[in-house]
């Protein structure tokens, strides 16, 4: 996997984790890495604020 700090995102990750301290951590390890990302705290959630192409 190749450095991609310093790029623009064009993808968006999205993480469901129940666990704050998780969320966190996972938001912390991609946005480090120029991974765009959004978590939420659990499925419902997830699905209420999707939307394709975002």
């Amino acid at each position: 996997m190749g450095d991609s700090r310093g790029q623009d995102a064009t993808a968006t990750a999205y993480v469901v984790e129940d666990d704050e301290s998780i969320r966190t951590l996972w938001r912390w390890l991609m946005e480090s890495n120029g991974i765009a990302v959004r978590t939420f705290s659990t499925a419902p959630e997830f699905i209420e604020s999707y939307v394709p192409g975002e």
